[in-house]
């Protein structure tokens, strides 16, 4: 509805006499009407000002109002203001016509008048729930916005301190383990985990956000999946996994090259491998699996199989979600950034990831890559 405290009417009509009769029903109603005589000067006065409601004649020289319709509504600016055809013709065909064009409503001449008001009033009030929600829509917007950006800003920092303790703790490795008790070495490892899976954390973070907005671009190259498999097994199992545990790689040697991000690849395997060694119990092996199909141009899948404690069939879709929390606290499956990462990062190379799972039978994560993708 218009700013001001009274809703502006359109009232468009070739014959003066007409547009008197609906001038003199809607001023004492509480409207500002404004007039036009054709459909070109209503066209004109809907650009000028702030109309909440048209009230148009139907069979008018030149542009009639079928096409003053049907411009309004494909002009995104007007499109949802609220037509109101005044027509001496009651055939269906015409009233259809209406339709199609677009109006919201027809009113017959001669009309009655408490049928125009009644009729005026019902549009105006639907009209004005559509701004209010609009309102509320771009309210949102900007908050939303807002959010993003100091989340963004406050993830940035974050990411920055994060690398600053990387390296430190690194530092402290390398240059002291002579003189550090075999409890500090073990401490010190443990930070450096920690410190590791935040810094993860952050990344798949920074990446959501980028991908989310369209600004993440793919550094495709060619290498060996089984090569960049146990590249991951072997770091991982170094420091992150139980004694007793074993990362299994089983896979062929001499499988083809895919043509890949592989830095995103590499966090992809690196995050599910993590998240089955959080949810698998000591001493169960964890199994990752690499083949390729060649139908359909050639797709290559990657498998993560964990013996926890499964995933309930209904949460088979919303684990990856960004921040999505699946599960009770002692079954709880992470805060959705490592997963929403995944599912985006293969998605972005016309892959698709999915999970089978249940309730006491562990959970097989799948993920697949087009060998040679459209890049």
């Amino acid at each position: 509805m218009s700013k001001q405290n009274k809703p502006k009417i359109l009232v468009v009509d070739d014959e003066p006499i007409n547009v008197k009769l609906l001038e003199a029903n809607l001023l004492p109603a509480g409207y500002e009407v404004i007039t036009a005589s054709n459909g070109e000067e209503a066209l004109c006065k809907v650009a000028e000002n702030e109309i909440d409601l048209v009230v148009l004649d139907v069979m008018m020289p030149g542009v009639d109002g079928f096409e003053v319709t049907r411009r309004l509504r494909a002009d995104e600016t007007t499109q949802f203001i609220p037509i109101v055809l005044v027509t001496a013709l009651k055939e269906t065909a015409e009233r259809i016509q209406g339709i199609d064009a677009g109006c919201d409503d027809f009113i017959s001449k001669p009309f009655d008048r408490g049928e125009l008001l009644s009729r005026v009033k019902s549009l105006l009030r639907i009209k004005y729930l559509r701004d209010e929600l609009d309102r509320n829509y771009r309210k949102l917007k900007e908050l939303e916005d807002l959010k993003d950006n100091l989340l963004h800003m406050v993830v940035h920092d974050m990411n920055n301190l994060a690398n600053i303790i990387c390296l430190g703790l690194e530092f402290l490795r390398k240059n002291n383990k002579g003189s550090l008790t075999q409890q500090q070495l073990t401490v010190l490892e443990k930070m450096t985990i920690s410190a590791d899976a935040l810094n993860m954390m952050i990344g798949n973070l920074l990446d959501i956000n980028k991908m989310e907005e369209g600004k993440l671009k793919l550094s495709y190259e060619s290498f060996s999946l089984y090569e960049l498999a146990k590249d991951v097994i072997s770091q991982m199992q170094m420091i992150a996994v139980e004694p007793g545990t074993e990362l299994l790689l089983e896979a062929e040697e001499n499988m083809p090259e895919i043509n890949a991000d592989k830095e995103l690849i590499r966090r992809v395997i690196a995050n599910l491998i993590g998240n089955a060694v959080k949810f698998t119990p000591d001493r169960e092996n964890i199994r990752v699996g690499i083949f390729l199909k060649e139908e359909n141009g050639g797709f290559f899948y990657v498998q993560v199989k964990d013996k926890g404690k499964g995933i309930p069939a209904e949460y088979a879709e919303k684990i990856f979600e960004k921040f999505a929390q699946v599960g009770d606290k002692a079954n709880r499956r992470g805060r959705g950034l490592g997963l929403a990462f995944c599912k985006m990062a293969v998605e972005a190379h016309g892959g698709r990831i999915w999970v089978e799972s249940g309730p006491g039978m562990g959970s097989l994560f799948t993920f697949s890559l087009p060998r040679n993708p459209k890049n």
